[in-house]
């Protein structure tokens, strides 16, 4: 049987049942996803969109539509994050700390050269994103590929000018 998590605002007003396991579990140190969630670090979580169902409070979610990769919802009782839409390659984030009992379990950052704060885990690291080479691979928990806002980051080994030490 598939695991199934809850997840949700603040407030209650909008809740989630997510299903199956992420397909990936990254930090990501973009302004972007700092500003939105007040944030030093986004504990990023993707699901394929299909495992991600609102279950109560559909008519609460506020939608700001960042890009067209990055479709962002909120509740509109009390102003928290609940989920981001990628349409365009079919994964939605949704905050790891907002979801009931999740063990959150990263295997790398992206947007490190934006970081503002030092993280020593012995995670890679990645100063920026690459654009796509090849979009139509699969997106598997095993890799190292990581499909967030439209760009793609490779294995470490094709990508080592990119990393960052810290």
């Amino acid at each position: 049987m598939a695991n199934t998590h809850k997840a949700g605002c603040a407030c209650g007003a909008v809740q989630l049942e997510i299903t199956g396991d992420p397909t990936v579990q990254v930090y990501c140190h973009c302004s972007s996803c700092r500003g939105w969630l007040g944030a030093p670090i986004h504990a990023a979580s993707l699901w394929p969109t299909p495992n991600v169902k609102v279950t109560k409070g559909a008519d609460k979610l506020g939608l700001y539509k960042r890009t067209e990769n990055s479709h962002r919802q909120f509740c509109t009782a009390c102003g928290a994050p609940v989920l981001v839409g990628h349409p365009s390659f079919g994964m939605t984030d949704v905050p790891a700390g907002s979801i009931q009992g999740f063990t959150y379990r990263p295997t790398l950052h992206v947007h490190y050269g934006e970081k503002v704060m030092v993280v020593r885990d012995g995670l890679p690291k990645f100063k920026d994103l690459q654009k796509p080479q090849n979009v139509s691979a699969p997106v598997a928990s095993t890799s190292w590929y990581v499909f967030t806002g439209g760009v793609h980051v490779g294995p470490p080994s094709a990508d080592s000018a990119r990393m960052v030490h810290a």
